[in-house]
């Protein structure tokens, strides 16, 4: 039995890890009931919320009653141990600390709080041990770095506290703490003219309003000061018996009766690798373009339903939600097919920042920008908006604010190039797209007047050349910038790091992500619950690959399970919400799902998808929401013949869910690239918005939509 209450908050909490992540710093080993351990676990997450409303004392006393109710629970003592440390009780601190600290050895949290103690007291030696301590477990934190850093300033080894300066800008390059300590450090060991250096690009940092800094208050300690919430994904609290919840076929419930409009000569997937091509012709090379195809929902009347706006290499249409059925619209909404020849997909958000979402088309021939002008009409501003010419094949762009400027930027990224024919042997003609050339990316910033320029060049990511089939852009690792992961197919994917200063790196192989395939496609999202986002790469030479986290920026990358082959789309969402993550791909004639129960996954297709849901149909294009409005996620797909499928979600709905409104009140009205956590019980889930197509996620993350998150049933 789930709890009856709910809480929310926005913000970004920082959490162990958890399935292929960092093991969850509870010792939960007992055989207490299920119901009084769930108790247990919900009242440690009211005291954490109270912690970060800084009530201390009823947070303390919360987590007395979390330890009540089940005394071998770990992290509620380590969290009571941080709530007396800053009632401020600084025995009562120790006390619960120290008698966690043999249960827990491994948790930074735990020696972190002890070395703020110890330096509180005046007991640098001590102080010193513990952020050492801390470091073995996690080198690169800029918390424990800066404070061991000023420890070693006490003791006037310069050398030393540079060394641990150094390694927290780092790490975390915009903090003014590490930013001004190190200049300090610099100039008392003799190095002036560094340190006069530094020090001026403290004053920068200090009047930027993206800075961060080590504190004395709560929530501004470093992130192993931070409480820690249980995410319900603990042993003992998942339920794994396989729910009652199906996907079935309410195609003709929801859209009305129209044709299909994708090329009829394609109604089998394509292989890659043995499709040929030789001596392209224009007509060839829309035959290729037409195995994409797109589906984009999203709110463009401002009513509160997710709306469907569907892009095919023959047509474009806008469809309508009028309480949970597609009306279409298309033709009062000025939306003109010959804005883009050959139409790939489209990406939907508010690059205007008047409060409604507008229509970037992506197609081969032409780029097309579409405003939302409200009353349902969209008028073409492409020209006016100084969208430059991208003469290369794509399949995927995001609207992301790159910049953090306040508006949304355009990111492209490159599939092929049809202007370089690959020499070879005329008797085997080259495979598409492996034997083709990449086309590059192309980023375009928003200058906020409704114009467009194009810095790719300065902005360092143009790319290799590779043949890209998504980007993904989020933050992922938490530096509260945004990034751009491309997954490309035939090589490992590029992670272009936002370096904030307008430019960015790729920095894939420094965290992990080095694997090379013939990558498909990818779903993100914070499967293992570390407050990190994690990926699904869909491959079509074998099984998907996993990406996770391990909660300090890099990536553990292991095999998805048997059934993932050849994924062609993917994404995490929770379709049962029980506030696990699952998977959900399109590969072959059937949506598959596995089942995500904290620490395996669990082909669950059989029991949740109906049989004859595609009707033996290959998926091209893939969406999800809660189009009924019934508190589940349903499936859109956009299959090889041209037609639309959609797949209810029957039974999603016995766990209730909780439905939020992102609004902003000055810039990037959309909310893309926010973050949203919510907490219910023992349960707390982190979901991260985007504004991309292919997309990496239920489009309740999208700009303009409502994002549903999981919760528990009452």
């Amino acid at each position: 039995m789930r709890p009856r209450f709910l809480f929310f908050l926005c913000g970004l909490v920082v959490a162990a890890g958890l399935l292929a992540g960092n093991a969850h710093p509870s010792a939960d080993q007992s055989t207490t009931p299920q119901s009084s351990r769930e108790d247990a676990y919900r009242a440690n997450n009211i005291g954490v919320a109270l912690l970060e409303q800084f009530n201390y004392k009823e947070a303390a006393a919360e987590f007395r009653r979390a330890l009540k109710l089940e005394p071998s629970l770990a992290l509620a003592r380590v969290n009571l141990g941080i709530a007396l440390y800053n009632l401020p009780d600084t025995d009562g601190a120790l006390r619960e600390l120290k008698a966690v600290a043999d249960v827990l050895p491994a948790s930074p949290q735990v020696n972190y709080v002890l070395g703020l103690i110890a330096r509180s007291q005046n007991r640098t030696v001590e102080g010193i041990a513990e952020f050492q301590r801390v470091l073995q477990i996690d080198p690169a934190d800029p918390g424990a770095n800066i404070n061991l850093g000023q420890l070693y300033m006490q003791q006037r080894k310069y050398p030393e506290a540079i060394a641990s300066f150094r390694v927290a800008l780092g790490a975390e390059p915009y903090n003014v703490t590490a930013t001004y300590n190190l200049a300090m450090a610099l100039t008392r060991s003799g190095e002036r003219p560094e340190g006069m250096a530094m020090m001026q690009k403290f004053q920068v940092l200090r009047s930027k309003g993206y800075a961060t800094t080590i504190g004395q208050n709560y929530l501004e300690q470093g992130r192993y000061a931070e409480a820690i919430a249980s995410t319900g994904a603990e042993p003992g609290l998942v339920d794994t018996a396989t729910p009652d919840v199906i996907f079935t076929d309410a195609t003709s419930i929801i859209l009305p009766k129209t044709p299909g409009n994708g090329p009829a000569s394609i109604s089998q997937e394509p292989d890659w690798g043995t499709l040929k091509a030789k001596g392209l012709t224009e007509d060839q090379k829309r035959q290729i373009v037409a195995v994409s195809g797109g589906v984009v929902l999203f709110d463009f009347d401002g009513d509160g339903d997710l709306d469907l706006l569907e892009v095919g290499v023959q047509s474009i249409r806008l469809f309508r939600n009028d309480g949970g059925k597609f009306v279409d619209v298309t033709q009062q909404s000025g939306l003109k097919r010959s804005t883009a020849p050959v139409a790939i997909t489209a990406v939907a958000g508010d690059y205007d920042n008047d409060g409604r979402p507008d229509i970037f088309l992506l197609g081969y021939g032409r780029l097309a920008l579409y405003h939302n002008d409200g009353n349902g009409k969209f008028s073409d501003v492409t020209t006016a908006s100084g969208i430059p010419d991208y003469p290369y094949m794509a399949l995927s762009a995001a609207l992301v604010d790159v910049d953090h400027d306040g508006d949304l930027d355009i990111f492209i990224a490159g599939f092929v190039d049809f202007s370089k024919m690959p020499a070879g042997d005329p008797s085997h003609p080259p495979a598409f797209p492996d034997d083709f050339p990449g086309a590059p990316n192309m980023l375009l910033r928003n200058d906020g007047n409704g114009k467009f320029t194009d810095i790719t060049a300065a902005a360092k990511v143009s790319g290799s050349g590779g043949h890209a089939v998504a980007v993904v852009p989020t933050d992922f690792d938490n530096h509260r910038d945004i990034d751009l992961l491309v997954v490309n197919y035939g090589s490992a994917p590029t992670l272009f790091s936002n370096q904030r200063d307008g430019t960015f790196r790729d920095v894939a192989a420094d965290v992990g992500l080095n694997a090379k395939g013939r990558f498909t496609c990818a779903a993100a999202g914070d499967v293992n619950k570390d407050n990190f986002t994690d990926f699904f790469f869909g491959r079509a030479d074998g099984p998907g690959l996993f990406a996770m986290s391990d909660g300090k920026g890099h990536f553990v990358t292991t095999p998805a399970p048997s059934g993932t082959e050849g994924a062609v789309r993917a994404q995490f969402l929770d379709y049962d919400n029980d506030g696990l993550l699952d998977l959900v791909i399109g590969a072959g004639q059937t949506p598959r799902v596995f089942r995500n129960l904290g620490t395996r996954w669990e082909n669950a297709t059989d029991r949740a998808v109906a049989s004859d849901l595609l009707k033996g149909q290959f998926p091209r294009a893939f969406a999800s929401a809660d189009i009924d409005g019934d508190g589940d996620t349903d499936l859109i797909f956009r299959v090889a013949t041209g037609d639309l499928k959609i797949a209810r979600n029957d039974g999603g709905n016995r766990n209730r869910s909780l439905k939020v409104q992102l609004t902003s009140r000055v810039s990037n009205r959309s909310a893309v690239g926010a973050k949203i956590e919510t907490r219910a019980g023992s349960l707390k889930q982190k979901l991260e918005t985007y504004a991309a197509s292919p997309a990496p996620a239920p489009a309740a993350a999208l700009p303009g939509a409502p994002t549903m998150t999981s919760a528990h049933p009452s």
